[in-house]
């Protein structure tokens, strides 16, 4: 029996995968669910975004930039459904390249709905159109959208570029009336229709070959020549329970994957290093005239997507993501920036209609590498995860400054004010876009994968989250998480033997 340890987006894409070649498959599961009849406790130690008031989504591991899940549907509870595929640029030192995705990229595609705004200079719409479902954006990315369409030509030579957002959705038809535009999206929708594993995890259910576990809390991995021991436990009851699998992926997200490769394999007091890609966060003034017939029922997802270039760059564009209706990421951005004149702060309030947050990232190659260290706590037994560094470094923030800088000076062609110096900074795995704790490479060696995401020295054993990610780009991450986990499931004919 082949186990797949976690529900997540990587989890069921890795499944169904499986499951397509006539496999029998088992999830397991910590499995943890939303219950709307239960009152939530309203502690939130680390401000996490939360999905319709509650913290379940997440399990603590005490950094406060970023955790790991046990809920069925893993991080994608909480997320933004922002979708893009990487560029071969972006992913240029990884032992695989966007021919080994494109196809794994297009069966991702057609399992979930593509929620978006027909543009023809959208670079991915072969992937998309197929199954896009048409949402409208809101009258100020409309506006935005035009104003830089209108330069098009001289902005793409300044290094900006601009597209319409593409979104993941569980749309329950074809129709995009199903979506209310009320603007809870970053709060949990109300219909549900932002893409969650579970719709998928749903599906598989049907096939006669799979089944799900859960209330499962995978502790270690034991690997012999003919199956590898997965040791557990009963998350509720604390009852110890062991499995025989034949082969075992891991999709348990960057810091669970850690926790057990580490417990099974290494000592106590160890550390991995481990990759982000930078966040920062910063609000913009449209200056353009607004169209007509504005409305205030918008969706709160991301509107636009922009991509920007330039020589204080090491190699890959900066990614921004632009949004309209956010009382979260508003919300998120004055509490960064308390130490700000009132004055200022009141300035943009008297603008709020015209006020858009932009969430940014920058490829991992703009900042350096941190250690994750694990220890085990030797009285109360405790696993112990912490990042050696957490701050952000003084040279990302430069590059940022720079990049609202270039804004400015274009703000004649963009269609928007961003004033260089209001910004706010995340510190190191803030925005949850972290990895390569078990790098791919061709020729793997120490804490480093193959390109099916076997651990150095592991024949059985697969990682199939961000962890064996060789670098973590700029560009929306979950997409490439579900591509290339299905990826190393559509190979098991490569490997089965254990070649």
């Amino acid at each position: 029996m082949i186990y797949v340890i976690g529900s997540g987006p990587s989890g069921v894409s890795i499944s169904k995968s499986l499951l397509n070649q006539g496999l029998e498959v088992t999830i397991l599961d910590v499995g943890l669910i939303f219950k709307k009849s239960k009152k939530e406790p309203t502690k939130n130690k680390f401000n996490r975004k939360l999905a319709y008031g509650s913290t379940f989504a997440y399990k603590e591991e005490g950094i406060k930039e970023f955790s790991s899940s046990y809920a069925k549907g893993g991080l994608s509870n909480v997320w933004g459904a922002a979708i893009s595929p990487f560029t071969e640029d972006e992913i240029s030192d990884w032992p695989i390249n966007l021919k080994d995705l494109s196809v794994p990229y297009q069966n991702i595609a057609s399992i979930i709905n593509v929620a978006g705004h027909n543009d023809e200079q959208v670079n991915f719409c072969k992937i998309f159109n197929k199954n896009l479902v048409k949402i409208k954006p809101s009258i100020e990315a409309m506006t935005i959208h035009g104003f830089m369409s209108g330069n098009k030509s001289y902005l793409n030579k300044n290094g900006i570029n601009v597209d319409f957002s593409r979104m993941a959705f569980t749309f329950h038809s074809s129709s995009v009336t199903d979506c209310t535009l009320c603007g809870k999206c970053l709060e949990g929708c109300p219909e549900g229709l932002l893409y969650n594993s579970v719709s998928t995890l749903n599906f598989l259910k049907k096939n006669k070959n799979f089944t799900y576990i859960d209330d499962i809390e995978v502790i270690s991995l034991s690997e012999s020549k003919s199956h590898v021991t997965i040791s557990s436990k009963e998350f509720k009851s604390q009852k110890i329970r062991q499995f025989q699998a034949t082969r075992v992926y891991l999709a348990s997200g960057v810091l669970s994957t850690a926790k057990i490769l580490l417990r099974s394999f290494e000592n106590n007091n160890v550390s991995l290093s481990i990759k982000s890609s930078q966040y920062f966060l910063f609000p913009g003034l449209i200056t353009g005239k607004l169209g007509k017939n504005k409305s205030s029922d918008n969706h709160a997802m991301s509107q636009l997507f922009v991509k920007i270039y330039g020589s204080f760059l090491k190699k890959n564009p900066a990614h921004l993501q632009m949004y309209t209706k956010s009382d979260f990421l508003f919300e998120s951005f004055k509490t960064k920036v308390n130490f700000l004149p009132s004055f200022i702060i009141n300035y943009f309030k008297k603008y709020l209609d015209r006020v858009v947050i932009f969430q940014g990232y920058l490829h991992s190659h703009e900042t350096s590498s941190r250690y994750l260290h694990y220890s085990v706590d030797l009285e109360t037994k405790k696993n112990i995860l912490r990042i050696s560094n957490s701050k952000y470094e003084r040279s990302t923030k430069k590059i940022v400054r720079k990049i609202l800088l270039k804004l400015y000076k274009n703000k004649s062609k963009i269609g928007f004010l961003t004033l260089p110096f209001l910004y706010s900074m995340g510190n190191f795995g803030y925005g949850f876009h972290v990895g390569s704790s078990f790098p791919m490479s061709k020729t793997p060696k120490g804490r480093q994968s193959d390109i099916y995401g076997r651990p150095y020295g592991l024949k059985k054993i697969h990682i199939v989250d961000a962890s064996i990610f060789p670098s973590i780009p700029a560009s929306t991450i979950t997409y490439t998480v579900m591509a290339n986990s299905y990826r190393i499931g559509d190979l098991y004919a490569d490997y089965k033997d254990d070649n």
